[in-house]
Order: C-alpha cells, then sequence, then structure tokens
C-alpha cells in the first residue's frame, strides 16, 4: 500500500468481504486514515500508532 495515496491492490479480508482502499496517512506523525469500500459501503478508518516496545520499556 503505498504512502503516497495510490490505489491499494484489492484483496479479500478474512470476513470475506472485498477490501478496496488507500492510505492517505501521515507516517512520521503515526497517523493513519485509510478510504475503504467494503462489499459496496464507503467507510473511512482512522487510527495510530505507538513506538515500537523494547526490554528498555521495561517490556520483554
Amino acid at each position: 500500500m503505498a504512502s503516497d495515496g495510490t490505489p491499494a491492490t484489492n484483496g479479500a479480508v478474512s470476513s470475506g468481504a472485498q477490501f478496496n482502499g488507500r492510505f492517505v496517512g501521515n507516517v512520521a506523525a503515526g497517523a493513519w486514515r485509510n478510504q475503504v469500500v467494503v462489499n459496496g459501503a464507503p467507510q473511512t478508518l482512522t487510527g495510530s500508532w505507538g513506538v515500537e516496545r523494547t526490554a528498555a520499556d521495561g517490556r520483554q
């Protein structure tokens, strides 16, 4: 999935629905928004990701 907003490759999700979306997020900010069409219904998914946890964070 390209970060420049180009369409992603179509694929099937585990529910069997067809996924067709594009990534329009800001990678540096750790934010993402995915505009998708699932079984003909447009949806916008949003979220963010955190820094990878390591042993230095007190986690194994």
